[in-house]
């Protein structure tokens, strides 16, 4: 009864594997950064928050599957640029304890940006928020780390903010292509 017992446990784990490519490592570490959507500002209840739902998924098939949140409300692309970069003129800063640079060295296989709305609520453009987001994936693309990016998503705001948030909504889905997550 016992082998028989085993074999099944390895047949239910072998076809958990493959539909979920999670189980088939010993374990993930997903690292967010981000802004208030990831940071789950505003759920009613934290465990309502995307990052923790997603968390407490990959938990469910994994046990030792990990996910770190560096996400800050308010946070912008410029926030999140690598720590030797210097912003320009009226932009902030890196924040060195929730960027890029960060992120990576926290040695996760993948990395997820959320920036809904604050790039475009400041009046950062589509093509720089672009450049920026490029320049975060190509840092952890040459250390071996997927990198995948959120769309934009709706909020309140004159015309000029809505189609800067249409135009870098379609310009991440074109990017990024798989590697988009479109909210």
């Amino acid at each position: 009864l016992y082998p028989l017992l085993l074999f099944f446990a390895l047949i239910s784990h072998s076809l958990k594997a493959q539909i979920s490519p999670c189980l088939a490592n010993d374990s993930l570490r997903v690292l967010v950064i981000g802004s208030s959507t990831a940071a789950g500002s505003g759920v009613s209840v934290p465990d309502s928050a995307w990052v923790n739902r997603y968390r407490h998924y990959l938990q469910s098939i994994n046990p030792a599957n990990e996910v770190i949140n560096l996400a800050r409300g308010g946070y912008n692309t410029w926030r999140l640029m690598p720590d030797y970069f210097t912003a320009p003129s009226g932009r902030p800063s890196p924040d060195t304890l929730r960027n890029i640079s960060e992120a990576i060295r926290r040695n996760p296989d993948v990395i997820i940006i959320n920036l809904p709305s604050n790039d475009a609520a400041i009046g950062t453009g589509t093509n720089q928020q672009m450049q920026n987001f490029i320049h975060m994936d190509s840092l952890a693309n040459s250390m071996g780390i997927d990198f995948w990016v959120c769309t934009t998503q709706p909020r309140n705001g004159n015309a000029t903010l809505k189609s800067i948030q249409i135009a870098v909504r379609d310009s991440i889905l074109s990017r990024f292509g798989k590697r988009a997550i479109n909210f």
